[in-house]
C-alpha cells in the first residue's frame, strides 16, 4: 500500500465455523491414517533354504515329524518386531538325549540387513554357512532353551564382530562327531564373548495345534530393527538339521515417542484457533 495511505482498517481472517469443523475432521482422518499407516500385516518367508552339510538328505536331515520347518511369518507394528515359525520342531524338545546333553534344544534366532547368502538359489545355496554367508548383527538367544513349557525370555545381543564365528556357536560345539547334523551353522549366540552385548530381554511362546513358535521384541531403543526396511533372518532347532534363512522388505515403525510428537504435531497444526485480525497499514 502507497506510504500517503496511513488509515489502518482490518480484515477478518475467520473462514466460518464450518470450514472449521471440516478442516478439523480432516486433520483427525489424517492423523488415524498417519498412525494406522505403521501397523503391517505379517509378511511370509517359505522355507527353501538348505544350506552346507546336508550330506544328501535335502532340506531336513531325519525325520521330517522331528525337525521339518514350513514357513515365517515377520511383522513390525505397534512398537513391536513378531516372528513367527512354523516348524514341526515345536513340541519336541529334548529328543535324542543321547546326541547332546538335555537333548536337542532351541536354536537362537539370528537377525541382520540385507540378506547375502554364499552360493546361488541352484542349488538352494548348499554351500552357504556361518563362516562365509550373511552377516548377522543380533541374536535372540533363549535363556532356557531346554525348556518343554509353552513360554519363556530370551535375551536380545548385539553381535558386534563382523565375523560371525566371533559371535557365535555353531553345530559342531554341540555334538560329537558320530552325530549327523548340519554343521558349520549358527546355532547359538555365543554369550561368553567379549563382540556380543546384552540389549534388552524378550518373549517367546509355543502354540502346538499350530506348530507355531513366536518371537516378540519391544522395539523402543533399537533404531535399526525399528526402522531399515529390510530384514534377513537364520533359524533352526539346535542341530540345525532344517534351518530357515532368507530376507524379507518391512515398512519402519517409529518408536512410540515418534509417534506421539508426530500426533501431537499434526493435532495442534490442525487444532482450529479464534479468529485474528490482522492489521493492514
Amino acid at each position: 500500500m502507497h506510504s500517503l495511505c496511513r488509515r489502518a482498517f482490518s480484515v477478518n481472517n475467520n473462514s466460518g465455523p464450518k470450514m472449521m469443523n471440516k478442516q478439523f475432521l480432516g486433520g483427525a482422518v489424517l492423523i488415524a491414517g498417519s498412525f494406522a499407516a505403521f501397523s503391517a500385516s505379517a509378511v511370509p518367508l517359505i522355507d527353501s533354504y538348505v544350506g552346507s552339510n546336508a550330506y544328501g538328505h535335502g532340506d531336513a536331515i531325519g525325520l521330517d515329524s522331528y525337525f521339518d520347518i514350513e514357513r515365517a511369518e515377520v511383522e513390525r507394528g505397534n512398537g513391536l518386531l513378531t516372528v513367527d515359525v512354523y516348524t514341526n520342531f515345536v513340541g519336541h524338545v529334548g529328543v535324542y538325549p543321547s546326541a547332546t546333553p538335555g537333548g536337542i534344544g532351541y536354536g537362537d534366532l539370528f537377525l541382520g540387513g540385507h540378506w547375502t547368502p554364499f552360493g546361488n538359489a541352484g542349488d538352494k545355496y548348499a554351500s552357504d554357512n556361518a563362516s562365509n554367508g550373511t552377516h548377522w548383527t543380533y541374536g535372540l538367544s533363549f535363556d532356557d532353551r531346554w525348556s518343554t513349557g509353552a513360554s519363556g525370555t530370551f535375551t536380545l545381543y548385539a553381535l558386534d564382530s563382523l565375523n560371525n564365528l566371533d559371535n557365535v556357536m555353531l553345530t559342531d560345539e554341540f555334538f560329537g562327531n558320530n552325530v549327523t547334523v548340519r554343521r558349520g551353522q549358527a546355532v547359538a549366540v555365543d554369550r561368553s564373548s567379549s563382540t556380543v552385548r546384552s540389549l534388552k530381554s524378550g518373549t517367546w511362546s509355543i502354540d502346538e495345534p499350530t506348530n507355531r513358535l513366536t518371537f516378540m521384541l519391544d522395539l523402543s531403543g533399537l533404531e535399526s530393527l525399528a526402522m531399515d526396511e529390510y530384514l534377513s533372518l537364520h533359524w533352526g532347532m539346535l542341530c540345525n538339521n532344517d534351518a530357515i534363512e532368507g530376507g524379507v522388505e518391512l515398512p519402519s515403525v517409529p518408536e512410540p515417542a515418534v509417534l506421539s510428537l508426530l500426533g501431537l504435531g499434526l493435532f495442534s497444526a490442525l487444532t482450529p484457533r479464534r479468529p485474528r485480525k490482522t492489521m493492514i497499514a
